[in-house]
């Protein structure tokens, strides 16, 4: 059962990313960049995901304070490591500052989370 719900909440905020991606494109008349854009912003969230798994794994299963703070840490900095790569993806796809792509990725980010967070299990 958590597995589904794990999955159906990657299908979400794929769709609600995917939605955005494309809406933004359209909506700048450069929508041939469509593909191009969307597989180097999921390209991007994979590789930097992937670097993130033993940092959350070693979080998880650890009952040491300074441990779990190092891996929180990380992640928050991987997470603004990924906003600026992803404002630089942006810029160059519809014209924009690279400012303005960070800040529309952080937007779609938290788009993101909202569209998948109803499916999360209550603690």
């Amino acid at each position: 059962m958590g597995f589904l719900i794990a999955l159906m909440m990657v299908v979400a905020s794929l769709l609600v990313e995917t939605s955005c991606v494309w809406l933004l494109l359209v909506f700048k008349k450069v929508i041939h960049r469509f593909r191009a854009t969307l597989v180097a912003l999921l390209g991007t969230s994979c590789i930097l995901n992937i670097m993130l798994v033993p940092f959350n794994l070693l979080a998880l299963n650890t009952d040491n304070e300074s441990i779990r703070v190092f891996a929180s840490t990380t992640d928050l900095l991987v997470f603004g490591w990924w906003v600026a790569v992803a404002g630089f993806i942006y810029s160059r796809a519809i014209n924009v500052s690279i400012i303005q792509g960070s800040a529309l990725a952080l937007a779609i980010q938290v788009l993101c989370v909202v569209a998948s967070s109803p499916m999360q299990p209550a603690s």
